[in-house]
């Protein structure tokens, strides 16, 4: 028989300790998988976001104590508006820095009576600035159409096309926004004009965003910060960095644990084969004492044994990437909504490199005991008989 058969034979008559071999190296691989998955799905997602934003900086009047918040920006209850910005700085920041979009925040009254921030927007600058949204619908073209955040849109189970109530006047959802994780979630964002007027804000402007896209986003939001702060003295110009920094920190941590992760990983996975291996050995004395008499090489052995180990690796292997994939698709979620909104990457480098791994790991880890093994004098084993 061919050593692959006779250890396919074994595995399927004796699967005892193959079994608990699987399981240690299926758990190994499983925490190491789910980690690398959720490095790769944050890190794509966070540089796809920040390319997209590129350089953002917050031009704001002096913040007060405000509980509801936008893109940075907090706001306080029902009962208080926003300050804005000075009736000339939307004109000088557009000198200073073309690329501008200006906002203005205002709390309103929902279709059900409660509290809903209502964000006016210059839908040609806020469309070039959040190049990373996506929506179900369009974008609002007309007055009297808004864009609703998906957490809203669920809470008041309207989808696109629906009719709500705003202001004492009817509004079309042109579009729901797909999750971010974000504050968009909850805001409905209309026309800056349309807003101005329903509010009775004529030409105010509570905030402006000025953005430089592009790679080299994190240099040019220094330089970027310091010529606005320049041109609009009286105002607070600070940069919008929290949010992708507390995400990149958490990244930072993420990648931190795998080398750590995979050491243990490795060396429990080694542990547990060396050991089972070993006991193997006494074990099968006869068994292999008796292929050695009828003729098997010390070689042959090697292989007969060094296959089963082969096998039970690359089970585990396929087993702890599915583990550990949906352990990641499970956890990515609660730890970076925004990121877990859009789905998991898979990436098959990863399966690739656990499935090596777990068969290197297997085969270094019983190497030595199952050369021990392979050299069983036959001798003894048949006076064992």
């Amino acid at each position: 028989m061919r050593p692959a058969a006779v250890a396919l034979a074994h595995l399927r008559r004796r699967p005892g300790k193959a079994l608990i071999v699987l399981a240690g190296l299926a758990v190994a691989a499983a925490i190491v998988v789910s980690l690398l998955d959720m490095a790769l799905t944050m890190g794509e997602e966070l540089s796809r976001e920040l390319e997209g934003r590129g350089a953002r900086v917050l031009i704001s009047p002096v913040k007060q104590d405000w509980t509801l918040s936008y893109s940075g920006l907090t706001l306080g209850s029902a009962s208080f508006q926003a300050q804005e910005l000075p009736v000339w700085a939307l004109d000088r920041a557009r000198e200073t820095h073309p690329e501008v979009a200006p906002k203005l925040l205002h709390v309103t009254t929902g279709p059900d009576g409660e509290a809903v921030l209502a964000v006016g927007v210059d839908w040609s600058e806020e469309r070039r600035l959040r190049t990373h949204w996506s929506l179900e619908g369009r974008y609002p073209e007309a007055a009297g159409e808004v864009l609703l955040g998906s957490e809203l849109a669920s809470q008041w189970d309207v989808r696109q096309g629906a009719t709500i109530r705003l202001f004492g006047r009817a509004y079309e959802v042109a579009g729901v926004l797909d999750e971010t994780g974000l504050e968009e979630d909850g805001v409905v964002l209309m026309s800056l004009t349309e807003l101005q007027d329903r509010a009775g804000r004529p030409g105010s402007v509570t905030f402006i965003e000025a953005s430089a896209p592009g790679p080299a986003a994190g240099k040019a939001q220094g330089e970027l910060k310091d010529r606005l702060a320049a041109a609009l003295p009286g105002t607070e110009v600070t940069l919008v960095r929290d949010v992708e920094e507390a995400r990149l920190g958490l990244l930072d941590r993420i990648r931190s644990l795998i080398p750590l992760t995979a050491v243990l990983a490795v060396a429990a996975g080694s542990f547990l084969v060396a050991a089972q291996q070993y006991a193997m050995a006494r074990e099968r004395t006869r068994e292999v004492g008796l292929l050695r008499a009828f003729g098997y090489r010390e070689g042959h052995i090697m292989a007969v044994l060094l296959t089963e180990v082969l096998a039970v690796a690359c089970a585990a292997a396929v087993l702890g990437w599915s583990a550990g994939t949906a352990l990641a698709g499970a956890l990515l979620p609660l730890l970076d909504p925004a990121s877990g909104a859009l789905g998991l990457r898979l990436d098959p480098t990863v399966f690739a490199a656990v499935l090596a791994g777990s068969a290197a790991v297997g085969l270094t880890a019983a190497y030595w005991p199952v050369r021990r093994a392979a050299r069983t004098d036959p001798a003894s084993a048949l006076r064992m008989l």
